[in-house]
């Protein structure tokens, strides 16, 4: 399933910035490095994902947590094809108590929603969840780091202070930077270049 997120997505291996977190496609075409239009390969992907939603959203409620985590990177990609796929992401938020898996599906609707021109309502419910100290840390760490991605807008003093009080999500395994685990210090640059 990482895979298929990961195909699904234009430029993978830039996305280690702020404002690429989330974005799917990139405002130009870009070339593969066998000359081929990468803009119509990643589209092809997003499609038979869409299509195919039905057994993905099944995933969100396998037994494991890592299954769990992929199957919303891969549905948050997905040009819909009849699913409700927001729905069924925010449906399991609502009974998930894994924190890396909360964190994954709050950047999943974040990237849905920001993929969908739907980038303020995505602020306003992220910067909800991470300013609620009631919510669960997962939750709130995973709306910190889908706001941050959301705007270019330097992190807020109460956010600020939210984020002093949790971990670097080096043990989350987020299905958005997990490449970044491989690189010996660069997930400790991530962070900090993120809440800087």
């Amino acid at each position: 399933m990482q895979l298929a997120g990961d195909l699904a997505r234009m430029d993978l291996f830039s996305k280690d910035s702020r404002s690429e977190l989330l974005r799917i496609m990139g405002p130009l075409a870009r070339y593969d490095s066998w000359g081929y239009l990468e803009n119509w390969a990643v589209e092809a992907v997003r499609m038979m994902i869409g299509r195919d939603a039905g057994p993905l959203i099944g995933l969100l409620n396998d037994d494991d947590p890592q299954v769990r985590g992929r199957a919303a990177y891969v549905l948050a990609t997905a040009l819909t094809a009849g699913q409700d796929i927001a729905g069924a992401l925010r449906e399991r938020l609502d009974v998930e108590r894994d924190p890396t898996v909360q964190m994954n599906l709050i950047l999943g609707l974040a990237q849905h929603d920001s993929e969908r021109d739907l980038a303020t309502r995505a602020l306003d419910w992220t910067r909800a969840l991470w300013s609620d100290p009631a919510s669960a840390s997962g939750v709130r760490l995973g709306a910190a780091i889908a706001w941050l991605a959301l705007t270019p807008e330097s992190a807020p003093p109460e956010l600020r202070r939210v984020l002093a009080d949790m971990p670097m999500p080096a043990t989350y395994e987020l299905a958005w930077i997990w490449w970044l685990d491989v690189r010996p210090g660069r997930l400790e640059d991530w962070w900090q270049d993120l809440t800087r």
